[in-house]
């Protein structure tokens, strides 16, 4: 019954899961490598590896706050997040201990999503660093020795080419990713865990999918329901992200200093975090 319930209503389920964040309280963070940012995710912390210091700017057209940090040191305040989304990033973390003590350190409570093991085996991306796995609520994350393990499995693109992989694929996504709700900490169990000095100052492998790009998408109702909730989302966050909220919440991670505002840009108090207008994030590289 329950195969039959997720061959029937998997993929709609599957596409309509982000709207379940919509009930948590408080302010919601999010890390990944989505196209599309959950709509009620209220800081966007975007990834960079190379980047000597955060960056911060208030999107005044989605009352977000997007954050681009490393993330061995994450711009927010003990607990200062109610909920935090770790989406389709752990995998991709040279070092997912720091990631995740990290992630527990600035949050209450939060939920990571990532491609599993079944689908690491059948599609294997070439600088996915981990394989996930969970087993009696422990999170397993084992460090993999090559990028691509299982060459022919590679080449064969079974969830691709196959039908029944694809059909599959399609309408029991859940098959292929690990899930986990947690609270206050996470359970978690790291294999093949070595000391990697190379690695020791990057967050990331080269080459990580760039995420929170503006693409089009087709027009169809999907994109139109999702359009619709972002609205809504930033609408009802116009009143919960103040400048005094996001003072409480960020901190400069080099000197705990607090924020002040220059327009749409954040500085430190303290050091000489300046943001200037005219840069764009984007334009640091991996």
């Amino acid at each position: 019954m329950r195969f039959l319930i997720f061959k029937l209503f998997g993929r709609f389920t599957w596409s309509l899961r982000k709207i379940s964040f919509n009930k948590q309280k408080g302010f919601v963070a999010y890390l990944g490598t989505d196209v599309n940012p959950p709509p009620r995710a209220d800081i966007i912390i975007i990834p960079k590896s190379s980047i000597p210091k955060p960056t911060y700017h208030f999107q005044r057209s989605s009352n977000r706050m997007i954050c681009f940090s490393d993330y061995k040191a994450l711009p927010l305040r003990d607990k200062s997040i109610t909920h935090f989304i770790l989406s389709n990033a752990l995998d991709f973390s040279l070092q997912p201990r720091q990631l995740l003590d990290e992630v527990v350190r600035v949050a209450k409570s939060g939920y990571i999503e990532s491609p599993n093991v079944l689908l690491e085996r059948f599609y294997p991306h070439p600088i996915r660093v981990s394989e996930l796995a969970i087993s009696d609520d422990s999170l397993l994350v084992s460090i993999k020795t090559n990028p691509v393990q299982d060459k022919f499995l590679s080449r064969l693109q079974l969830y691709k080419n196959d039908s029944m992989w694809k059909a599959l694929f399609s309408f029991i996504p859940y098959l292929f990713f690990i899930r986990l709700n947690w609270k206050d900490s996470i359970n978690y169990k790291i294999l093949g865990e070595k000391p990697r000095t190379n690695n020791s100052k990057k967050m990331w492998p080269k080459g990580l999918p760039c995420n929170y790009k503006k693409i089009s998408h087709k027009r169809n109702v999907s994109s139109f329901f999702l359009f619709i909730l972002n609205q809504i989302s930033s609408f009802k966050r116009r009143r919960r992200m103040s400048l005094k909220i996001i003072k409480d919440i960020f901190e400069c991670p080099l000197c705990k200093e607090s924020l002040i505002a220059q327009g749409e840009y954040f500085q430190c108090k303290k050091c000489t975090t300046n943001i200037d207008k005219n840069t764009n994030p984007d334009s640091v590289s991996e």
